[in-house]
């Protein structure tokens, strides 16, 4: 998981009907936030062709070149209630893509995980995409995130310990953060969902 350390900051609000938020750059332009469909594998190709070396060995524990289509299938994958992705998109170019997968014999999990391009590293998405997983996995019943860290992503680490994560005693990877730390501590403004009819 990659998720980045870095203060939320103010949310736009007039966007399109499928936009579930949008979150300002430091350059000052809007990152907009929507959910990925289910099949679309070339965002999450897109995303991952912008990961360095080292940000790929930090996600998936291993030396990752490439995503077999098998893999580029599951992560696209996504299903109401069981697995939600959502993307990062500047100037309709996706940077960065989240999700939580709820954990099949842990009644109240999902495993949380987040890639963010190398170049947009740093400037908050990691932290507005959880915040607005965190709703979706609210509403779902997840009560905690299960968050996998390598060892030597002490960013991440140090991170989700000031969130409040504590790390699984049985899991020495695994940190535990619970759903409503992100509602209360990211300042996360969320775009209503506009009625019928309006």
């Amino acid at each position: 998981m990659h998720i980045i350390d870095e203060p939320a900051r103010p949310l736009v609000r007039r966007l399109e009907p499928e936009v579930l938020a949008a979150h300002r750059l430091p350059d000052g332009r809007c990152a907009r936030l929507r959910a990925l469909h289910p099949g679309e594998t070339d965002t999450i190709q897109a995303v991952f062709d912008q990961m360095s070396g080292q940000s790929r060995f930090l996600r998936f524990h291993s030396p990752t070149p490439r995503l077999t289509r098998g893999a580029l299938r599951a992560l696209a994958a996504v299903e109401p209630g069981r697995h939600l992705a959502v993307v990062a998109e500047v100037q309709d170019h996706p940077v960065a893509v989240a999700r939580w997968v709820r954990l099949a014999g842990e009644p109240g999990a999902a495993e949380l995980a987040a890639d963010v391009a190398d170049r947009y590293q740093g400037a908050g998405l990691g932290r507005a995409l959880a915040a607005q997983l965190a709703l979706s996995a609210g509403r779902a019943g997840i009560r905690h995130f299960r968050c996998s860290v390598h060892p030597e992503n002490r960013t991440t680490q140090a991170f989700l310990s000031r969130l409040g994560a504590r790390r699984d005693p049985h899991e020495p990877d695994d940190l535990l953060l619970p759903v409503g730390v992100f509602t209360t501590q990211t300042g996360l403004a969320v775009v209503p969902r506009p009625r019928r009819g309006a």
